[in-house]
């Protein structure tokens, strides 16, 4: 009897170690499981910074692209205002000059035609 208790016990103690080893290897699994789902979250999360890093500096490099050409453009709007007013500036002078000689002319033409008027005056 005491044999068959003991016996009896012995088969609960291996049963329960079997239970508890089969609960140990479950646990291990999960765990394994959760650690390499981690590992993968943790991949993606570098990939997903990298690129939002990547995106980052394209922007920027854009932003500065466009600053240069904003500023290109800038230059170019002076120079041609600049241009612009240096053209005129000669245009008015041309004018101014050619207004000095219509004035000369008409003026010449005036004694001329005064000295004209004179000459026939003393022909009469």
């Amino acid at each position: 009897m005491l044999r068959q208790t003991l016996e009896y016990e012995l088969t609960l103690l291996r049963t329960q170690h079997g239970k508890q080893t089969a609960f140990t290897h479950q646990l291990q699994n999960q765990f394994n499981q959760s650690n390499e789902q981690i590992k993968q979250l943790h991949e993606q999360l570098n990939l997903i910074n990298q690129q939002k890093e990547n995106q980052i500096k394209e922007k920027d490099q854009k932003i500065k692209q466009l600053e240069a050409e904003a500023e290109t453009l800038h230059d170019r709007e002076r120079f041609l205002f600049f241009s612009l007013f240096l053209i005129l500036l000669f245009i008015n002078r041309r004018i101014e000059a050619l207004n000095e000689q219509i004035q000369k002319m008409e003026s010449t033409n005036k004694l001329k035609l005064i000295s004209t008027k004179k000459s026939l005056f003393f022909l009469l």
